[in-house]
Order: structure tokens, then C-alpha cells, then sequence
């Protein structure tokens, strides 16, 4: 009977993974080097996560836009990589350096921003979407496509040059649903302001089918993610507040829908008051022993004691829900110095 016991125990600290997460001490690879990661998206595969992310260089400027579209500057420079790190956890000192996926010869030149990675279960290849600017010009600011048979890459292009319905575009992230279709949540500098919209994607994810869905964003956007909420069934869109590397921070405006092409209510701000001072990068949902959860991942632009960019911190913080089924929103975010996630082995 002891031994039964001593098993069980084991078994379940074999399933589930204590993770400290913190926001005051810089995310480290297993090397000690700290990670230059920011934009990008964290993929759940093989048992590891995978978080694909623009890094850039070992430069300093001040934060903010006062340089945009200047080439030499540290955030608008052309050999942004496009580095891989893995973590069975997801925890500091855990992050394998995989590399740069995306090396500049193998892309289209300009600067790189906001790329995304997914796997395409029809075609059996893993799809790359980045947004860059092939001159200092953001009225040419696009999108190119890049495939690779292996998650580690090489990635290739395939599409340079993304024909959807709105343009020029800005910040992007790719979402995959449940029954396999893609679509890409977008930004589009329009009139007076960043406007945001859902367009669905062909099979292969390399072109957009033209079924577009506004949101309607009271203000100028920036950096959309969407996921699925497991609970309500609900899709939620959170967008950023325009600030372009800016070191406050911006709003985190919510909208939910019941179909991921709309229509869509908004709901608000969760960082009204800049509590979080960061711009959003990605929502990453995660299967914990106590169900699903969600992690909002923002930039700190501005943040690295040593001022190398490449440095800057990123926050992550565990979205707070009110209500429940249907009526389930997320709550005004509050800054965390750390956080603990028991993260469930098998999804």
C-alpha cells in the first residue's frame, strides 16, 4: 500500500509542472544569456513551447516613434532576426536558443516586424506571416509569407507580397481555429487611424480568401491577438493602444464574438490606466491543472537596465475573468512581480 501511494504521487508530479514566472528579473536561456525576444507567438508542440520571435540588435535609442522608418535606427534596422527559443516550461534559465529561422537572405529586404508561426495540418508545413517595410515608407508597409517542412526552419518564401483587403498594413497575428482554418487579425493604417479587421486565409495559409470582418476599434490599434475563451466559447480580440515602442504603455481594449468573423462587441479597457506598462505582443493560452488559462504577454519597450534593446522586458501576466458561461470578460489587469502556472502535460 505504501508503494501504491508512493507511485501515485510520483505519477501526479509527473503531470503536472510548477512554474514561477517572473516580471522583475530578465527571461534567461539555459546559457544564461538573456533572451532577445519580443512581437512574435508561442506554439504548444512535441511537449515543448516554442515561442517565435523578432530580436533585435544589441543597439540603444530612447524609446518611442521619433526615429520610425529610419533604417539605422535600433527598432527600423533590416537584419531584425527572426530567433526560435524552446522551454519544456516556459520558465527563465529553461529557453533553448534554436537560432534564427528566417535568415535575411531568405526574405525580401526591408524591416521585419510582428511575425507569426503556425502549423498547417493540409499541407503538412509550418507557415510563417511577417509584416515589413521595404523602404522607409509606411504607406508600403505589407506582409510576406514563408513555409518550412521542419518547425526549426529554414523558412522560404513563398508570397512577398500578401494581396488582403485593406492596406497598407501593420501588426498581425495568424490564428488557427479548432476545425483547421486559418485567418489573420490585422491592422491597416486607413484615414486617420490604425483600423483592425479578421480576414479568412486559404487552406495552404499563404493567401487571403477575401471574407473580411471590421472591428471597429474606438481609437488607433496596434498588435491584435485573438483566441478562443474555453469556458464562454467565445472568440476575443485584444488589441493595443498605438505607441510604437513607446516605454508607458497603452490601453488593452477588449471585443468578444461568437463567430470569429463577427460581428463584434467591445468591452472596454483592461489598462486603462497603464497599469501594465507594456504594449501587447500575444495572448498565450495554456492547459493547467485547473483548466485553461491565459496569459497576456506585452513588450516593455524602453525597460533593459543596460538600455540594449535587445534586452528590453517582456510582462507576462495570468488574464483575470468576472462572470461566468457566456457573460465570462476579462478583468482590469493589475501588475504581477510573479506568478505561478501549473501547467498540465498532455495538450
Amino acid at each position: 500500500m505504501k508503494m501504491m501511494s508512493t507511485l501515485l504521487l510520483s505519477l501526479a508530479a509527473l503531470m503536472t509542472s510548477g512554474t514561477v514566472i517572473s516580471n522583475v528579473d530578465p527571461r534567461k536561456d539555459t546559457t544564461g544569456s538573456i533572451l532577445n525576444a519580443h512581437d512574435g507567438n508561442i506554439l504548444h508542440m512535441y511537449g515543448e513551447y516554442y515561442w517565435y520571435s523578432i530580436g533585435y540588435g544589441d543597439c540603444t535609442e530612447n524609446p518611442g516613434c521619433s526615429k520610425a522608418g529610419v533604417n539605422n535606427s535600433c527598432g527600423f534596422m533590416f537584419n531584425h532576426s527572426v530567433t526560435l527559443y524552446t522551454s519544456k516550461d516556459l520558465s527563465s534559465g529553461s529557453w533553448v536558443n534554436r537560432g534564427n529561422v528566417l535568415p535575411v537572405q531568405n526574405r525580401p529586404m526591408g524591416i521585419v516586424f510582428a511575425s507569426t508561426v503556425v502549423y498547417n495540418n493540409v499541407t503538412d508545413q509550418y507557415v510563417l506571416w511577417a509584416n515589413y517595410l521595404p523602404s522607409n515608407n509606411f504607406q508600403l508597409s505589407r506582409y510576406f509569407v514563408a513555409t518550412s517542412k521542419s518547425r526549426f526552419g529554414p523558412f522560404d518564401v513563398v508570397n512577398p507580397h500578401v494581396n488582403l483587403t485593406r492596406s497598407p498594413q501593420g501588426d498581425s497575428k495568424i490564428f488557427v481555429d479548432d476545425d483547421g482554418q486559418g485567418y489573420i487579425i490585422y491592422t491597416t493604417v486607413e484615414k486617420a487611424g490604425h483600423l483592425l479587421a479578421i480576414e479568412r486565409l486559404t487552406p495552404d495559409f499563404i493567401y487571403s480568401q477575401g471574407d473580411s470582418a471590421p472591428l471597429n476599434p474606438s481609437g488607433c490599434m496596434e498588435a491584435p491577438s485573438v483566441f478562443i475563451d474555453r469556458e464562454s466559447g467565445k472568440y476575443f480580440a485584444l488589441a493595443s493602444e498605438c505607441c510604437c515602442f513607446c516605454s508607458e504603455g497603452g490601453d488593452v481594449e477588449v471585443y468578444s464574438s461568437d463567430s470569429i468573423l463577427g460581428n463584434y462587441t467591445h468591452h472596454g479597457s483592461i489598462n486603462q490606466k497603464r497599469q501594465i506598462p507594456a504594449q501587447q505582443t500575444y495572448v498565450l493560452p495554456v492547459n493547467t491543472t485547473s483548466g485553461w488559462q491565459y496569459i497576456w504577454i506585452g513588450d516593455r519597450w524602453g525597460s533593459a537596465p543596460d538600455k540594449l534593446k535587445s534586452h528590453d522586458f517582456t510582462y507576462w501576466g495570468l488574464l483575470n475573468w468576472t462572470g461566468a458561461g457566456s457573460g465570462r470578460l476579462p478583468q482590469t489587469m493589475e501588475f504581477v512581480d510573479q506568478f505561478d502556472v501549473n501547467l498540465a502535460d498532455s495538450f
